[in-house]
């Protein structure tokens, strides 16, 4: 199951790190990578951050913007003019991880000759 779907209560119980890393390569990323990301996020993120990303599939503002290795007021000043996608939640903005993905995905530079 992906991150995606997942909700809180019933029977969907939150990911574990296996669960995660499996997501991760699931969705195309390479073991080595995903596993350095793996270990990465949870040395860092503290536990009520990561519990949004692994229930919701979202991260903080200044998360987002660690995860994409941008200074987090370059992301701001792109949530500012609507450029990347993102929702609001009271007083916080937050990144949906599934939403980013498709967001890069459309930034994608083809090489010549492809189609």
């Amino acid at each position: 199951m992906s991150l995606d779907n997942r909700t809180p209560g019933g029977d969907n119980a939150p990911l574990n790190a296996s669960e995660l890393f499996e997501n991760l390569t699931a969705s195309g990323v390479d073991e080595s990578v995903a596993a350095a990301a793996l270990t990465r996020l949870l040395e860092t993120l503290p536990a009520e951050r990561l519990a949004g990303l692994i229930l919701f599939g979202m991260l903080e503002q200044a998360d987002a913007a660690h995860a994409l290795g941008f200074e987090e007021s370059t992301l701001r000043n792109w949530i500012s003019r609507r450029e990347v996608p993102f929702v609001r939640l009271g007083k916080r903005n937050v990144v949906l991880v599934a939403s980013m993905r498709e967001w890069l995905q459309k930034k994608e530079t083809k090489p010549y000759g492809s189609h």
